[in-house]
C-alpha cells in the first residue's frame, strides 16, 4: 500500500495561514486536502509547530513611554490589557489542545482503518490463493473422472460385441442343431419307408 509523499513545515504554515484567513479551521483534513498529499502524523507536528509560532513567547511589560507618564490610569489599563491577553491565550492553548487529541483521535482511527483493510487485503488474497489451489484439483479429478469414463466406454462397447458375437454363436448353433434334427427325421423317414417296402412286395406276390 502506497504511502503519503513527505511535506515540508512551510508547506504547511502556509496552508494553516490561508485556512485561517478564509475564516476555517486549521485542521489536519483540511491541510491535507488542500495540499492534496502529506503524512497525517507529519502533519499534526508541523500544525504544533504552527500554534506555538503564533503563540508569543514573551511577556509584555510597560513600555518606557508609558511608565515615564506616572499615570496610575494607564497602568491599570494596562494591567487589565495584560490580564485579558493571559486570559485569551489561556482559552487559546485550551482549544488547541483539545483540537490536538481529537486530531490524535481521528489519526488513531485512520490508522486503525489501514491496519483492517491491510488485513482484509490479506485475508481475500489467502483466501484466492485457496480457491486456486482447490480449482487445479478439481481439474485434475475431473481429468481423471474422465479417462475413467472413457474406459468404461471401451469396456462396454466390448462387452457389447461380445455378447454379439456370443448370441450370433448361438443363432448359429440353433440353426445347425436345426438343420441336424432335420436331416435326422429325414433319414430315420426314409429308413422306414425301406423298411415297409418289401413287405409290400411280397404282399404283391400273394
Amino acid at each position: 500500500m502506497g504511502r503519503p509523499a513527505n511535506i515540508t513545515k512551510e508547506q504547511v504554515f502556509s496552508a494553516a495561514d490561508q485556512l485561517v484567513s478564509e475564516g476555517k479551521k486549521p485542521t489536519i483534513r483540511a491541510i491535507r486536502e488542500m495540499l492534496g498529499t502529506g503524512n497525517n502524523n507529519t502533519i499534526m507536528q508541523h500544525v504544533d509547530d504552527w500554534k506555538q509560532s503564533k503563540t508569543p513567547s514573551w511577556t509584555p511589560s510597560i513600555p518606557k513611554e508609558i511608565e515615564t507618564l506616572g499615570s496610575s490610569l494607564v497602568n491599570e489599563l494596562w494591567v487589565a490589557a495584560n490580564k485579558h491577553f493571559d486570559q485569551q491565550l489561556t482559552a487559546i492553548r485550551a482549544a488547541f489542545e483539545a483540537e490536538k487529541n481529537d486530531l490524535k483521535g481521528e489519526l488513531t482511527d485512520s490508522f486503525d482503518i489501514q491496519d483492517g483493510l491491510e488485513t482484509s487485503i490479506e485475508h481475500l488474497s489467502s483466501e484466492n490463493t485457496r480457491l486456486e489451489s482447490d480449482s487445479q484439483i478439481v481439474g485434475t479429478k475431473c481429468i481423471s473422472l474422465q479417462a475413467q469414463l472413457d474406459s468404461a466406454n471401451d469396456t462396454i462397447e466390448k462387452l457389447r460385441s461380445d455378447v454379439d458375437r456370443h448370441l450370433s454363436n448361438e443363432r448359429l448353433a440353433a440353426e445347425r442343431a436345426i438343420h441336424a434334427e432335420l436331416l435326422l427325421e429325414g433319414m430315420k423317414s426314409d429308413a422306414k419307408q425301406s423298411d415297409s417296402t418289401p413287405e409290400a412286395n411280397q404282399n404283391l406276390r400273394e
